[in-house]
């Protein structure tokens, strides 16, 4: 490979060597949010993208699933939504309505 790293055996790093460092941490914090919501129960939130949140930082940490478009589009959908989620509640970006 050209970038001299052979695997990384997880997509985490993976995200963060090839896409940057600020973005491997954005995909870091948000599946972790998502997944700490989950845990509000079945009525809370985000429940759906909770439980996908979960199943795919499981499989994240022991494969590097990012070179899959399948995995690229739910990542990208989680991030969006565990930072938009205050916009479907009728907040804006700066916390005022």
């Amino acid at each position: 490979e050209r970038s001299g790293v052979s695997a990384t055996h997880n997509a985490f790093l993976q995200a963060a060597m090839y896409l940057g460092l600020p973005l491997g941490l954005a995909l870091l914090v948000a599946m972790t949010a998502l997944v700490l919501r989950g845990f509000a129960g079945r009525d809370g939130p985000l429940f759906l993208e909770s439980l996908l949140a979960c199943q795919t930082a499981g499989v994240f940490l022991f494969e590097e699933h990012l070179n899959n478009p399948t995995f690229v589009i739910l990542a990208a959908w989680v991030i969006l939504a565990a930072f938009t989620s205050g916009l479907r509640n009728g907040k804006s970006l700066s916390g005022s309505p």
